[in-house]
């Protein structure tokens, strides 16, 4: 539901959803606890219930500052795995270059036809959090064809043990990216997340300040920040999905350097 909603749903209209509606609904929340309880009572709270607060506060914004944190290298991770297989597919494509013909050819197009198929189409599965059999089947044709080569002498053999190790490179960093494509938050991090949010938004309403306007203006501002933390959670959560993803560009490059067909 989420990957639906991230690749979907534009990026002003879930910014409205999860940030502006909260924050409205928050202030429409103090003036109607203001009508119904009243300034004196709620004006009654306000010193203990101002040290609560804060224990409260300090609480949630620790646990939404360290999630923050964890989903922003969770997408550094993801960008360093791509920029790493993009740089082995360069070094195997240029270490099987002096093998002998045909072989040395026919592993660059496949090498080719392998980073098409991870851009076209992997990048397009990892945005559900999925495979690419395309991709998978190229990389399988690829092992196939390099491990079938045999080497004639001995600085080919060192050439195709070389190129081995490589392609062990590609295939582990294509298995960390895959995977990084699949790990989110999980639901127990994202209740806690919302349950928090709503107790210490649900704190603000029972304070009393001599201005109900103001304090709804605080109340929706306080609301729109932790709103607006949620939202980056969210957006982040998933490396290879929605508006702030890591984007295909090394394979452009790799790509770029490898003459022969279309990109």
């Amino acid at each position: 539901m989420i990957d639906w909603v991230l690749t979907n749903v534009p990026t002003w209209v879930l910014v409205l959803l999860v940030i502006v509606v909260p924050a409205l609904l928050a202030m429409g929340a103090v003036w109607l606890v203001r009508r119904r309880v009243g300034l004196e009572a709620l004006a009654a709270n306000n010193e203990v219930g101002g040290i609560l607060f804060a224990i409260t506060g300090t609480i949630y914004a620790i646990f939404l500052a360290f999630t923050v944190v964890v989903v922003w290298e969770e997408l550094g991770q993801a960008e360093t795995v791509v920029n790493e297989e993009a740089a082995s597919l360069i070094s195997l494509y240029h270490t099987v270059r002096p093998l002998p013909e045909p072989g040395a050819t026919l592993v660059q197009q496949e090498l080719r036809a392998y980073t098409l198929a991870v851009r076209d189409d992997e990048w397009e599965t990892m945005a559900h959090g999925e495979p690419s059999p395309r991709a998978e089947a190229a990389l399988a044709s690829l092992w196939q064809t390099l491990t079938a080569f045999e080497p004639a002498t001995d600085g080919q053999n060192d050439l195709h043990t070389e190129a081995i190790a490589r392609l062990s490179e590609v295939s582990r960093q294509r298995l960390l990216r895959v995977q990084a494509s699949e790990q989110n938050v999980s639901g127990l991090f994202w209740a806690v997340l919302l349950g928090g949010a709503v107790v210490t938004i649900g704190f603000a309403l029972f304070f009393g300040m001599p201005s109900v306007r103001m304090q709804a203006v605080m109340t929706g501002l306080m609301t729109a920040m932790i709103a607006a933390s949620l939202f980056l959670i969210l957006v982040l959560d998933r490396p290879f999905t929605g508006s702030v993803r890591t984007e295909p560009e090394a394979y452009e490059h790799v790509l770029a350097l490898m003459p022969g067909g279309a990109n």
